[in-house]
């Protein structure tokens, strides 16, 4: 299933994934381009939110599964030269 991780209903990565990961797991990956400020390559560290609930979309093809991620840490991608985004 396509699993889309987001920030404020943007979208910062997605990846094809088996299982989700619980509410409150920790995750990092690299950030797609976006609006918010973040660098595509930056490196996110982040938790999946407790406070909002998976939203399952099976009108999408492929079906996917929106996650909500808070307390996410952005790393600027490697040469940037760039202070971390907030």
């Amino acid at each position: 299933m396509l699993v889309r991780f987001s920030i404020g209903g943007e979208c910062l990565f997605e990846t094809e994934l088996d299982c989700l990961p619980a509410q409150g797991a920790e995750i990092i990956f690299v950030a797609a381009s976006t609006g918010r400020g973040i660098p595509a390559g930056s490196l996110v560290a982040g938790r999946v939110s407790i406070g909002a609930h998976p939203i399952f979309d099976f009108s999408a093809e492929p079906p996917r599964v929106i996650l909500s991620l808070d307390q996410a840490q952005v790393m600027p991608p490697p040469g940037s030269g760039g202070e971390p985004a907030s």
